[in-house]
Protein backbone atom coordinates (compact mmCIF):
# COMPACT_ATOMS: atom_id res chain seq x y z
CA UNK A 1 0.00 0.00 0.00
CA UNK A 2 3.16 2.02 0.28
CA UNK A 3 3.62 2.26 -3.21
CA UNK A 4 -0.17 3.03 -4.04
CA UNK A 5 -0.11 6.60 -5.17
CA UNK A 6 -3.50 7.23 -6.65
CA UNK A 7 -5.98 10.45 -5.88
CA UNK A 8 -8.87 8.21 -4.81
CA UNK A 9 -6.96 5.97 -2.22
CA UNK A 10 -6.11 7.66 1.01
CA UNK A 11 -2.54 7.67 0.67
CA UNK A 12 -0.23 5.77 3.64
CA UNK A 13 2.77 7.89 4.46
CA UNK A 14 4.40 5.22 7.27
CA UNK A 15 4.32 1.58 8.40
CA UNK A 16 6.96 0.87 11.53
CA UNK A 17 7.42 -0.92 14.34
CA UNK A 18 6.97 0.39 18.22
CA UNK A 19 9.69 0.26 19.90
CA UNK A 20 10.13 0.36 24.06
CA UNK A 21 12.15 2.95 25.99
CA UNK A 22 14.92 1.36 25.38
CA UNK A 23 14.88 1.03 21.62
CA UNK A 24 13.86 -2.77 21.72
CA UNK A 25 10.89 -3.75 19.21
CA UNK A 26 7.49 -4.49 20.46
CA UNK A 27 4.92 -6.39 19.07
CA UNK A 28 2.98 -3.44 18.33
CA UNK A 29 2.44 -1.51 14.61
CA UNK A 30 1.67 2.05 13.88
CA UNK A 31 0.56 3.41 10.21
CA UNK A 32 0.41 7.45 9.72
CA UNK A 33 -1.98 7.35 6.68
CA UNK A 34 -3.77 10.53 4.91
CA UNK A 35 -6.23 12.44 6.71
CA UNK A 36 -9.24 12.84 4.64
CA UNK A 37 -11.49 15.98 5.09
CA UNK A 38 -15.51 15.02 4.07
CA UNK A 39 -18.53 12.77 4.92
CA UNK A 40 -18.61 8.86 4.30
CA UNK A 41 -20.99 7.80 2.22
CA UNK A 42 -23.19 5.90 4.77
CA UNK A 43 -24.06 9.27 6.24
CA UNK A 44 -24.28 11.22 2.69
CA UNK A 45 -27.18 8.93 2.50
CA UNK A 46 -28.38 8.52 5.48
CA UNK A 47 -28.58 12.90 5.63
CA UNK A 48 -29.58 13.53 1.87
CA UNK A 49 -31.78 10.39 0.90
CA UNK A 50 -30.45 8.48 -2.33
CA UNK A 51 -28.03 10.94 -4.52
CA UNK A 52 -28.80 11.58 -8.04
CA UNK A 53 -27.33 9.14 -10.23
CA UNK A 54 -24.47 11.33 -12.14
CA UNK A 55 -22.72 11.44 -8.23
CA UNK A 56 -23.10 8.10 -8.18
CA UNK A 57 -21.53 7.55 -11.26
CA UNK A 58 -18.93 10.20 -10.77
CA UNK A 59 -17.53 8.94 -7.61
CA UNK A 60 -18.12 5.14 -8.86
CA UNK A 61 -15.15 6.20 -11.53
CA UNK A 62 -12.85 7.79 -9.10
CA UNK A 63 -13.31 4.58 -7.00
CA UNK A 64 -12.44 2.21 -9.62
CA UNK A 65 -9.47 3.89 -10.70
CA UNK A 66 -8.64 3.66 -7.33
CA UNK A 67 -9.26 0.17 -7.18
CA UNK A 68 -8.07 -0.42 -10.42
CA UNK A 69 -4.23 1.16 -8.51
CA UNK A 70 -4.44 -1.18 -5.90
CA UNK A 71 -5.13 -4.19 -8.02
CA UNK A 72 -1.72 -3.43 -9.82
CA UNK A 73 -0.18 -3.11 -6.55
CA UNK A 74 -1.62 -7.06 -6.59
CA UNK A 75 -3.90 -6.47 -3.20
CA UNK A 76 -7.43 -6.86 -2.30
CA UNK A 77 -9.61 -4.64 -0.80
CA UNK A 78 -11.92 -7.13 0.63
CA UNK A 79 -14.26 -4.91 2.55
CA UNK A 80 -15.87 -1.80 -0.03
CA UNK A 81 -18.80 -0.25 1.75
CA UNK A 82 -20.28 3.00 1.96
CA UNK A 83 -18.72 3.12 5.18
CA UNK A 84 -15.15 3.21 3.90
CA UNK A 85 -15.99 5.88 1.04
CA UNK A 86 -15.17 9.46 1.69
CA UNK A 87 -16.99 12.13 -0.29
CA UNK A 88 -15.31 15.60 -0.50
CA UNK A 89 -17.00 18.43 -1.67
CA UNK A 90 -20.02 20.06 -1.36
CA UNK A 91 -23.06 17.52 -0.68
CA UNK A 92 -25.54 16.73 -3.50
CA UNK A 93 -28.20 18.79 -4.59
CA UNK A 94 -29.71 21.52 -6.87
CA UNK A 95 -26.89 23.74 -8.04
CA UNK A 96 -23.96 21.64 -7.58
CA UNK A 97 -21.90 19.84 -10.39
CA UNK A 98 -21.06 16.15 -9.75
CA UNK A 99 -17.42 17.18 -10.90
CA UNK A 100 -16.97 19.38 -8.15
CA UNK A 101 -17.39 16.35 -5.54
CA UNK A 102 -15.02 13.11 -5.42
CA UNK A 103 -14.43 9.98 -3.66
CA UNK A 104 -12.13 8.27 -1.88
CA UNK A 105 -11.09 5.07 -0.70
CA UNK A 106 -9.96 4.10 3.38
CA UNK A 107 -9.68 1.35 5.59
CA UNK A 108 -7.22 -1.21 4.69
CA UNK A 109 -7.21 -3.01 7.38
CA UNK A 110 -8.50 -6.15 5.62
CA UNK A 111 -6.13 -5.65 2.22
CA UNK A 112 -4.70 -8.91 1.48
CA UNK A 113 -2.25 -10.24 -1.47
CA UNK A 114 -4.75 -10.98 -4.69
CA UNK A 115 -5.92 -14.43 -5.52
CA UNK A 116 -4.99 -16.31 -2.27
CA UNK A 117 -7.41 -18.80 -1.08
CA UNK A 118 -8.50 -18.87 2.51
CA UNK A 119 -7.10 -16.62 5.45
CA UNK A 120 -3.49 -17.15 6.36
CA UNK A 121 -4.58 -16.27 10.05
CA UNK A 122 -7.24 -19.15 9.71
CA UNK A 123 -6.86 -22.35 12.07
CA UNK A 124 -6.32 -25.18 9.24
CA UNK A 125 -9.17 -26.26 7.92
CA UNK A 126 -11.22 -23.72 8.56
CA UNK A 127 -12.72 -20.64 6.79
CA UNK A 128 -12.64 -17.49 8.70
CA UNK A 129 -15.37 -14.84 6.32
CA UNK A 130 -13.07 -11.43 6.63
CA UNK A 131 -16.29 -8.11 5.17
CA UNK A 132 -18.80 -6.84 5.47
CA UNK A 133 -21.92 -9.16 4.66
CA UNK A 134 -24.55 -6.70 2.81
CA UNK A 135 -21.80 -6.33 0.40
CA UNK A 136 -19.53 -9.57 0.68
CA UNK A 137 -19.49 -11.39 -3.25
CA UNK A 138 -19.97 -15.09 -3.23
CA UNK A 139 -16.50 -16.08 -3.11
CA UNK A 140 -15.55 -13.93 -0.40
CA UNK A 141 -17.98 -16.16 2.12
CA UNK A 142 -15.59 -19.35 0.90
CA UNK A 143 -12.50 -17.36 1.77
CA UNK A 144 -11.56 -16.70 -1.24
CA UNK A 145 -11.04 -13.29 -3.11
CA UNK A 146 -9.96 -12.22 -6.40
CA UNK A 147 -9.59 -8.26 -7.92
CA UNK A 148 -13.45 -8.83 -8.95
CA UNK A 149 -14.21 -9.46 -5.42
CA UNK A 150 -13.68 -5.95 -4.88
CA UNK A 151 -16.03 -5.24 -8.06
CA UNK A 152 -18.87 -6.67 -6.39
CA UNK A 153 -18.58 -4.80 -3.34
CA UNK A 154 -18.74 -1.46 -5.03
CA UNK A 155 -21.42 -2.81 -7.45
CA UNK A 156 -23.51 -3.15 -3.51
CA UNK A 157 -22.16 0.21 -2.78
CA UNK A 158 -23.40 2.31 -5.51
CA UNK A 159 -26.55 0.29 -5.34
CA UNK A 160 -27.30 1.71 -2.02
CA UNK A 161 -25.89 5.35 -2.71
CA UNK A 162 -28.76 5.23 -5.69
CA UNK A 163 -31.21 3.62 -3.63
CA UNK A 164 -31.04 4.36 0.28
CA UNK A 165 -30.70 0.83 1.29
CA UNK A 166 -27.93 -2.31 0.63
CA UNK A 167 -28.94 -4.77 -2.68
CA UNK A 168 -29.78 -7.71 0.15
CA UNK A 169 -31.87 -7.07 3.39
CA UNK A 170 -32.18 -9.77 5.48
CA UNK A 171 -33.92 -9.65 9.09
CA UNK A 172 -31.50 -10.04 11.80
CA UNK A 173 -28.59 -9.77 8.93
CA UNK A 174 -28.78 -13.87 9.19
CA UNK A 175 -25.90 -15.36 8.36
CA UNK A 176 -27.32 -18.27 6.16
CA UNK A 177 -29.99 -16.28 4.79
CA UNK A 178 -26.93 -13.91 3.70
CA UNK A 179 -24.70 -16.36 1.93
CA UNK A 180 -27.82 -17.24 -0.23
CA UNK A 181 -28.60 -14.05 -1.48
CA UNK A 182 -25.33 -13.16 -2.48
CA UNK A 183 -24.61 -16.63 -3.99
CA UNK A 184 -27.90 -17.82 -5.36
CA UNK A 185 -30.52 -14.85 -5.59
CA UNK A 186 -29.54 -12.73 -8.43
CA UNK A 187 -28.85 -8.43 -8.55
CA UNK A 188 -31.76 -6.62 -7.72
CA UNK A 189 -32.60 -3.77 -10.07
CA UNK A 190 -32.28 -0.64 -8.72
CA UNK A 191 -35.15 1.04 -10.91
CA UNK A 192 -36.89 -1.04 -8.53
CA UNK A 193 -36.36 1.39 -6.01
CA UNK A 194 -35.41 4.76 -7.90
CA UNK A 195 -36.97 4.87 -11.53
CA UNK A 196 -35.30 8.20 -12.03
CA UNK A 197 -31.96 5.86 -12.72
CA UNK A 198 -31.21 5.20 -16.62
CA UNK A 199 -31.58 2.00 -17.52
CA UNK A 200 -28.04 1.34 -18.73
CA UNK A 201 -26.43 2.30 -15.17
CA UNK A 202 -29.06 -0.13 -13.73
CA UNK A 203 -27.56 -2.67 -16.23
CA UNK A 204 -24.13 -1.38 -14.76
CA UNK A 205 -24.57 -2.18 -11.50
CA UNK A 206 -25.78 -5.54 -11.87
CA UNK A 207 -23.11 -6.15 -13.86
CA UNK A 208 -20.97 -5.58 -11.36
CA UNK A 209 -22.66 -7.59 -9.09
CA UNK A 210 -22.73 -10.79 -11.46
CA UNK A 211 -22.12 -14.05 -9.14
CA UNK A 212 -19.44 -15.28 -11.08
CA UNK A 213 -16.22 -13.04 -11.15
CA UNK A 214 -14.92 -13.34 -14.04
CA UNK A 215 -18.44 -11.85 -15.78
CA UNK A 216 -17.86 -8.65 -13.69
CA UNK A 217 -15.28 -7.18 -16.20
CA UNK A 218 -12.17 -5.12 -14.74
CA UNK A 219 -12.23 -2.05 -12.86
CA UNK A 220 -10.85 -0.21 -16.18
CA UNK A 221 -13.50 -1.57 -18.27
CA UNK A 222 -16.22 -0.29 -15.97
CA UNK A 223 -14.58 3.07 -15.40
CA UNK A 224 -14.99 3.48 -19.29
CA UNK A 225 -18.38 2.33 -19.24
CA UNK A 226 -19.68 4.70 -16.39
CA UNK A 227 -18.16 7.76 -18.38
CA UNK A 228 -19.85 6.64 -21.67
CA UNK A 229 -22.93 7.23 -19.07
CA UNK A 230 -21.78 10.69 -18.16
CA UNK A 231 -21.12 11.64 -21.67
CA UNK A 232 -24.33 10.42 -22.73
CA UNK A 233 -25.84 12.89 -20.06
CA UNK A 234 -23.97 16.24 -20.87
CA UNK A 235 -24.42 15.43 -24.66
CA UNK A 236 -28.51 15.11 -23.96
CA UNK A 237 -28.56 18.25 -21.82
CA UNK A 238 -29.75 21.41 -24.12
CA UNK A 239 -26.88 24.71 -23.48
CA UNK A 240 -28.33 27.35 -21.38
CA UNK A 241 -30.71 29.46 -23.05
CA UNK A 242 -29.46 33.20 -23.56
CA UNK A 243 -31.46 35.86 -21.84
CA UNK A 244 -33.93 37.46 -23.88
CA UNK A 245 -32.22 41.12 -24.54
CA UNK A 246 -34.75 43.59 -22.99
CA UNK A 247 -35.74 46.77 -24.92
CA UNK A 248 -33.78 49.95 -23.92
CA UNK A 249 -35.72 52.58 -22.00
CA UNK A 250 -36.85 55.42 -24.09
CA UNK A 251 -35.75 59.07 -23.43
CA UNK A 252 -37.80 60.64 -20.33
CA UNK A 253 -40.20 63.36 -22.12
CA UNK A 254 -39.49 66.70 -19.97
CA UNK A 255 -42.76 67.80 -18.25
CA UNK A 256 -44.87 70.03 -19.66
CA UNK A 257 -44.46 73.65 -18.11
CA UNK A 258 -47.32 74.56 -15.85
CA UNK A 259 -49.86 77.83 -17.10
CA UNK A 260 -48.68 80.61 -15.04
CA UNK A 261 -51.82 82.32 -13.18
CA UNK A 262 -53.75 84.23 -15.36
CA UNK A 263 -53.64 82.84 -18.72
CA UNK A 264 -49.87 82.70 -18.65
CA UNK A 265 -49.25 86.72 -18.95
CA UNK A 266 -46.69 87.86 -16.33
CA UNK A 267 -47.81 90.13 -14.02
CA UNK A 268 -45.77 93.58 -13.86
CA UNK A 269 -44.49 94.45 -10.40
CA UNK A 270 -46.10 96.80 -8.41
CA UNK A 271 -45.16 100.57 -8.08
CA UNK A 272 -42.92 100.38 -4.42
CA UNK A 273 -44.62 104.04 -3.92
CA UNK A 274 -47.62 102.80 -4.25
CA UNK A 275 -47.49 99.93 -1.79
CA UNK A 276 -46.24 102.41 0.44
CA UNK A 277 -48.85 104.38 0.04
CA UNK A 278 -51.07 101.70 0.43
Amino acid sequence: MLRVRHPAVARFHLYERVRDAAGDPTDEYLIAMELVAGTDLSRVVARGGPVPWAFAARWAIDLLGGLDAIHQAGVVHRDVKPENVMIVGPAPGPGVAPATTSAKLLDFGAVRPAGGDGDPEAPPGQVVFVGTREFAPPEQWGGRVVPASDLYALGGTVFQALTGRPPFVVPGRDVAAMIKAHTRDPAPSVRRYNPNVPVALDRLVRRMMAKEAADRGTAAELSAAFRRLLDARDDATPPPRPAPELPRPAAPVPAARRPRPGGGRRRPWPDRDLLHRQ
